[in-house]
């Protein structure tokens, strides 16, 4: 689903929505994978240089922080109404047996997370469901990565099917990441940092 592709992908068109669910009760699909946009929920918008929080951890901030701006209550609208059109999806997927999945960055205690919205938590809770964490680095990239651009950064998933070929652990070894401030880390990959490049110590 891309909306630079095509409107005709456009999920948050009421129209376009309910021909996607009149296919899922069709049995058009076999299964769905769902990876929803989580700029708003991002953890880096809790840490400190990041961009400003747009959520709270529980309802009913969770759907949105009071006093944000125009531009931010839109971004938050419309993640949100993605959200709620992925639970409902993931509820008829259930009751269709269909096989279904659904990525966002990891659940994290004391921050925002899209599985901690109220529908996210009452599906999360019907006793078919699975969930699991995983980094995202064991997963390779074609063409690879540089190790500078590959980062840990967990991920849950959540889904009607057993999970656990999906999870995995990171193996890498670690090495010392320096930035242009002068400050460094001793760990397998770099930490988020915007879109400043962490560098490797170079060769003794």
């Amino acid at each position: 689903i891309d909306i630079f592709r095509s409107e005709s992908h456009d999920l948050t068109d009421h129209h376009i929505w309910q021909d996607v669910l009149r296919q899922v009760r069709n049995r058009t699909y076999h299964a769905i994978l769902m990876s929803l946009p989580c700029a708003t929920f991002s953890l880096a918008r809790q840490l400190k240089g990041g961009p400003n929080p747009l959520r709270g951890e529980h309802p009913p901030h969770c759907y949105g922080l009071p006093d944000l701006s125009i531009d931010d209550k839109e971004k938050v609208r419309i993640a949100n109404l993605l959200a709620i059109r992925a639970a409902q999806l993931a509820s008829l997927a259930t009751e269709m047996h269909i096989p279904w999945i659904c990525e966002n960055p990891q659940i994290r205690e004391g921050a925002p997370s899209l599985f901690k919205l109220s529908e996210w938590v009452q599906i999360h809770a019907e006793p078919t469901v699975n969930s699991g964490n995983t980094p995202q680095c064991p997963f390779a990239d074609t063409p690879l990565r540089l190790p500078s651009l590959t980062f840990t950064k967990g991920t849950t998933f959540v889904g009607n099917v057993p999970l656990h070929g999906l999870l995995r652990v990171c193996r890498h070894p670690s090495a010392s990441w320096h930035f242009s401030n002068g400050s460094s880390v001793h760990r397998p990959h770099p930490p988020l940092r915007g879109r400043e490049v962490a560098a490797t110590a170079p060769s003794a």
